[in-house]
């Protein structure tokens, strides 16, 4: 009998037309619980549209949708409370002090009074916002507002949270304490995260899908997509197989491609990196490449797991 597995998202065939412009067409998705899940795609892959239809601010054209196994937007009362949303450009009253408006924000989602401030509070913090909170939204600059409506997002520790350009404006700092914040709930609620920030989705996300024309074009594993799981490469000083000998060049390449566990070599002549394909299940063959590089005397610069998010993507769309 198979695992069962427990989908907060799932998603079938979606289709979202605006005019003549098809921002989504069939997608399909299936996100399982617990998870930090990557939504990545150039500028009008259906990035936005999706995460707008996974909390029910716009309906699908076509298709089916269930969050927590609630259908959307029939459903949508059902998960009161269980979503929380960051949407991409989403304006604040700036007459309300912080706050007022995330205490109001939790009474909507049918908290009492004592509940709501407690959850203003905590998500206050989560944010670093505790300073800010008596200030009027309108006088904050973009990165303070930004977190506030990170705040509103978090209040309550909702089951599923869904975040369009989380750190979008915000300094060094503050984007730090939004990682920090998305790390700590990771297991406990199910993150959805669209950004343009490749790398920071790399550190963030357990899963993603990669999205070009309003459909999934790649999806797994962040270790499979990257291929950090599989595959090293090591950075060398710049020009130094022209300068060593070329017979001590191609025994250390032998020695390298005779090592059990390597698949795959790309050494070019003169080239300062080298990359190796190796079997994922032989968790010490990077050790071991590495002792071999270091007894030939190869001056290895650095060593990267992997292509990395930016390459995945490029790849396919």
């Amino acid at each position: 009998m198979s695992e069962r597995v427990d989908w907060a998202v799932e998603a079938t065939a979606l289709e979202k037309r605006y005019g003549a412009v098809r921002a989504l067409a069939g997608l399909d998705l299936r996100v399982a619980e617990g998870l930090v899940y990557g939504v990545i795609g150039p500028n009008g892959a259906g990035k936005t549209t999706l995460l707008g239809i996974l909390s029910g601010f716009l309906r699908p054209g076509a298709g089916v949708v269930r969050v927590f196994g609630r259908q959307l937007p029939q459903r949508r009362k059902d998960l009161l409370g269980r979503i929380g949303v960051l949407p991409q450009g989403a304006r604040l009253p700036g007459h309300e002090s912080v706050s007022r408006f995330l205490v109001d924000c939790a009474r909507l989602l049918a908290l009492t009074p004592d509940l709501a401030k407690e959850a203003a509070h905590e998500a206050l913090l989560k944010t670093g916002m505790r300073d800010e909170a008596g200030a009027r939204i309108g006088t904050l600059s973009h990165g303070q507002a930004r977190r506030v409506g990170l705040a509103q997002a978090f209040l309550g520790e909702p089951e599923l949270v869904l975040l369009d350009e989380p750190t979008d404006g915000l300094d060094p700092r503050a984007a730090a304490l939004v990682r920090r914040t998305i790390d700590a709930l990771s297991g406990r609620s199910t993150i959805l995260v669209s950004s343009h920030n490749l790398a920071e989705l790399e550190s963030l996300c357990d899963r993603a899908a990669i999205l070009r024309g309003g459909a999934v074009v790649d999806e797994g594993d962040m270790a499979v997509l990257t291929r950090s799981h599989a595959e090293v490469r090591f950075v060398l000083a710049g020009g130094w197989t022209q300068g060593t000998d070329r017979e001590k060049v191609e025994t250390l390449r032998q020695g390298i491609g005779d090592h059990g566990s390597v698949r795959a070599i790309d050494w070019t002549e003169g080239a300062d990196a080298l990359v190796v394909s190796f079997d994922p299940n032989d968790i010490g063959t990077i050790p071991s490449l590495l002792r071999i590089l270091l007894d030939a005397g190869a001056p290895v610069l650095e060593v990267r797991r992997g292509r990395g998010l930016e390459a995945a993507v490029l790849d396919v769309t």
